[in-house]
């Protein structure tokens, strides 16, 4: 940081700025809150719990494909453990005795991205939401009809393109 701060030639003024910022407790303690929740969504066996309930109810194909990893994802909000936590309870319904199924595969990641940019757990979402001064509700209205848009899109791509 300070390399760059000297490369771009950044006024001191600017660096007392930024480090204020983000020294600032409340800023420390949701970083610190977010973090402790993710790591402790992770470390629980309650992804493994829902995938075996959903598939105890008899939910087809698609709503798992869809509904785990929108859920981990709005528990997280951290793509990698989305893949990690995910992705791996859905093989038996992205990969077949028939080869990879890149539409179901489309499904699970792309509901989880909506669920990782709904999720208030997201890191960025929530300093994003903290520097520009504003609401959740506010950034909800203008990202969920998108998010639908997403999610129906590779919804449709799932059922009729083979």
């Amino acid at each position: 940081m300070i390399l760059l701060a000297v490369q771009r030639r950044v006024k001191w003024q600017e660096v007392k700025k930024a480090l204020k910022y983000g020294l600032n407790p409340l800023i420390l303690l949701l970083l610190l809150v977010v973090m402790l929740y993710q790591m402790t969504v992770k470390e629980s066996s309650a992804a493994g719990v829902l995938i075996s309930k959903m598939q105890s109810i008899g939910l087809p194909s698609l709503l798992m494909l869809v509904g785990l990893p929108l859920l981990i994802g709005i528990a997280i909000g951290y793509g990698p453990a989305i893949a990690g936590i995910a992705l791996p309870l859905l093989v038996p319904y992205i990969v077949t005795c028939s080869g990879l199924q890149s539409q179901a595969l489309l499904v699970a990641y792309v509901s989880g991205t909506v669920g990782q940019l709904l999720s208030p757990a997201h890191l960025c979402f929530c300093l994003s939401v903290e520097y520009f001064k504003t609401t959740l509700g506010r950034v909800y209205r203008y990202t969920i009809p998108i998010l639908v848009i997403m999610e129906a899109t590779v919804i449709i791509v799932f059922l009729f393109v083979k």
